[in-house]
C-alpha cells in the first residue's frame, strides 16, 4: 500500500512536467527567440527531463 503522500509528489510532479511541455510547444512557434527566452527554454526542458526521470523511476520502486 502506498502512502497518501507519495501520490500527491506524484500528481504535482506530472503537473508540473506537463506544464512545462505545454509550455515549451507553444513557445516554440515564436519567431523572434532572445537570449532570455532561449534561457528560459532551457529550463522548461530541464524541468521536463526530471519530471519523466523522476516518473519513471516511481514506477519501477511502486
Amino acid at each position: 500500500m502506498t502512502k497518501p503522500g507519495k501520490n500527491i509528489q506524484v500528481v504535482i510532479v506530472s503537473v508540473i512536467g506537463l506544464l512545462s511541455l505545454i509550455i515549451l510547444m507553444v513557445t516554440r512557434q515564436f519567431q523572434n527567440v532572445t537570449s532570455e527566452l532561449t534561457a528560459v527554454m532551457s529550463q522548461l526542458r530541464d524541468f521536463v527531463s526530471a519530471c519523466i526521470g523522476f516518473l519513471i523511476s516511481y514506477g519501477k520502486n511502486a
